[in-house]
Formats: C-alpha cells, sequence, structure tokens
C-alpha cells in the first residue's frame, strides 16, 4: 500500500490518478498514515502554478466544504470592489445545503458574522436581498 503514496509523488499526472478515482476524504487518512505528511503539505512541495492552485482547492473543499466557501466569501469580499457574482453563487448556492453551518465558519475564522461583513461590504437592494437568503 505504500506504493500507492509514492506513485503519488512521482509525477504531477500521478496526482490525478489518485485524486480523481479516490473521493479525497478516503485519501486524506491514507495519505497521513503512510507518509505522516498532510496531503496538503505534500501538494505543496511537490506541485507548481495552476496545477498545485486546483489540487489545493480540491482538497479543501472535500476536506472542509463549508470552511472552503467561509474562504471564498472573504476573498470576494476582501480589497477593492466585491466580486458579487462570487457572493451570488456561494450565497444561493449553499442556502439550501449547509449555509448555517457556512455562517458559523464565516464567524469563527474571521471573527465577524457574515451578515455583518455583507453589510459593510454591499450595498442598496443587492444587500438586503443576500442578507434576506442568510435568514
Amino acid at each position: 500500500t505504500f506504493k500507492v503514496y509514492e506513485s503519488v509523488r512521482v509525477t504531477k499526472h500521478r496526482y490525478v490518478l489518485m485524486l480523481v478515482p479516490c473521493p479525497t476524504r478516503l485519501s486524506q487518512p491514507l495519505t497521513l498514515q503512510l507518509s505522516g505528511t498532510d496531503i496538503l503539505d505534500t501538494i505543496d512541495s511537490e506541485a507548481t502554478g495552476t496545477l498545485k492552485d486546483c489540487y489545493t482547492t480540491l482538497v479543501r473543499c472535500a476536506k472542509n466544504p463549508q470552511l472552503y466557501f467561509a474562504r471564498r466569501l472573504n476573498a470576494a469580499m476582501k480589497g477593492l470592489g466585491t466580486d458579487e457574482d462570487t457572493l451570488v453563487r456561494i450565497i444561493v448556492g449553499r442556502s439550501e445545503i449547509d449555509l448555517d453551518t457556512v455562517k458559523d465558519m464565516y464567524l469563527e475564522k474571521y471573527d465577524v458574522t457574515l451578515k455583518d461583513a455583507l453589510d459593510s461590504e454591499c450595498s442598496g437592494d443587492f444587500k438586503r436581498l443576500l442578507i434576506e437568503i442568510l435568514h
């Protein structure tokens, strides 16, 4: 079974073979057990560029989707301007799935409620609509 992990480290293409057929939630404990290394640390040391970003996103989303979406919401409101498309996509998309948990993760990670963050970053009818969906 150790060859599974070794094959992941050989080439970038082997990462794909590991991540696609085996759900990341299952491969994470296997990677930790066999190597003593977190899968994100392995990706960080073995992949680069866009491929690294893709793998990191896949693993983060699979390990804790609610935290992943909380981070994406925060990133959409950071800096100059607001990525309104991302806010709508996540808030509407998660509203009937796990938005309450995403809100909890947002508060835990950023020490501000998602409602307060939206209140300070958005305005008008758009803000009212997003905040209404949060309830």
